[in-house]
């Protein structure tokens, strides 16, 4: 598989790309619990129970490309949050799932619609040590865009279907990441190690977006996080322009109502001379230090596709946020 289509295919579903910490020693980030209605908490707590719940559809104003277009639809992306114990030790477990379908229009043709699904997992340490991660794994089953301009419809696309297993050691100051293509009859494995600098904070990409509302959005940040398509640690800047306010309608534990939030709009893009897309997380502002009652969630993301196909918007419906 080429690196730059493997990139493509991360970015075009993920809606994911990709403290003080012992993972950095250089410019490192400051991490609050901000999912908690205490912010001020730094340990593991056990019981933690934290579920979201996003509709994502495609933008029908975005899309650009003369060519063809991609349409999706029933799309949803759920998050949660919990404590779990993982070799002796209490840590945090983030699991996401993305489900939705697609198809492609060249021509006058339609694909197939297909059903694509990413599912991420990450274990992590306590904002004490920096949201310091353990290990993540990945799994993309996807049908991502190929080309700019394609000459068939079986040229607009290519299937992709893979798993990623990253372990973090000595500290999280190197890690070992697994690539496997399940495309081909015997599974390809590829093995990588990677060490870890200490010029930023580190965040695994898998707990990326999380890491994004346990921030200050007052000023840039700019973290480290190894990228599996160029087998190397990249650095990620998160920039906020000016908080804003606006309505939003979603359920929080169970209670559907509209209310007025001020929000952060965060540009989350790898600093690099080809970057790639840059996805926007509407991040809500902290309320109150001791009573934080919106928990920093994220409203909205809206992420790009390659060749200008569009932006998927995801939306929040649904919060069921932790107790403590």
């Amino acid at each position: 598989m080429k690196k730059r289509q493997l990139t493509t295919a991360i970015c075009a579903l993920l809606g994911s790309a990709f403290l003080l910490s012992s993972c950095s020693g250089g410019s490192s980030t400051s991490f609050s619990s901000n999912w908690c209605a205490n912010t001020a908490i730094n340990t593991v707590v056990e019981g933690t129970s934290e579920t979201l719940t996003y509709d994502v559809a495609l933008d029908p104003d975005s899309a650009g490309n003369d060519a063809y277009s991609v349409h999706y639809s029933n799309g949803t992306y759920t998050t949660s949050l919990s404590a779990e114990q993982k070799n002796g030790e209490l840590l945090y477990r983030y699991h996401t799932e993305l489900n939705i379908s697609v198809q492609y229009l060249f021509d006058g043709q339609y694909s197939e619609i297909k059903a694509d699904k990413v599912i991420t997992t990450v274990y992590f340490m306590s904002t004490k040590v920096g949201l310091q991660p353990v290990s993540s794994s990945k799994e993309v089953e996807s049908r991502s865009p190929a080309v700019l301009t394609p000459t068939s419809l079986e040229t607009c696309y290519t299937d992709y279907h893979f798993t990623v297993e990253t372990e973090y050691q000595d500290n999280c100051t190197k890690g070992t990441c697994v690539y496997t293509d399940l495309t081909k009859e015997e599974a390809a494995e590829t093995s990588s190690d990677f060490s870890i600098g200490d010029d930023y904070s580190y965040i695994d990409n898998e707990q990326l977006l999380f890491a994004v509302r346990c921030m200050s959005l007052s000023s840039s940040q700019q973290i480290q996080s190894y990228n599996a398509s160029i087998n190397g640690v990249q650095t990620v800047r998160i920039s906020a322009s000016d908080l804003k306010s606006d309505e939003f309608e979603f359920a929080i534990n169970g209670t559907n109502s509209k209310r007025a939030i001020e929000y952060y709009p965060a540009s989350v893009v790898i600093s690099a001379s080809n970057p790639g897309a840059t996805q926007t997380a509407w991040i809500a502002k902290t309320t109150s230090a001791t009573n934080n009652v919106n928990r920093n969630v994220m409203l909205r993301l809206q992420t790009p596709i390659s060749y200008n196909l569009g932006t998927l918007v995801y939306t929040l419906k649904s919060a069921n946020f932790t107790a403590a």
